[in-house]
């Protein structure tokens, strides 16, 4: 989603439970003006990968949203 451009916000988080062990990678970036403009109250652009097992299965998922919470990306996360 993000490509080569610079990224200024990354979080991480490690849960290990329900035969679940999987890490969350959050990247985001504040929504540019331009998508503000078209989605009233826009404020963060995120991506959010999760990687691991699930009952010893190998799992992975990406999940792509625009918010219009006003809070920290590590707080999305």
């Amino acid at each position: 989603m993000f490509g080569k451009r610079k990224i200024p916000v990354v979080a991480m988080d490690h849960e290990v439970s329900h035969g679940r062990d999987i890490t969350w990678t959050l990247r985001a970036k504040e929504a540019p003006e331009h998508i503000k403009a078209d989605l009233h109250g826009a404020s963060w652009i995120v991506e959010v990968m999760a990687t691991g097992t699930r009952e010893g299965k190998p799992f992975k998922a990406t999940h792509r949203f625009i918010t219009s919470l006003r809070t920290t990306p590590e707080a999305l996360l």
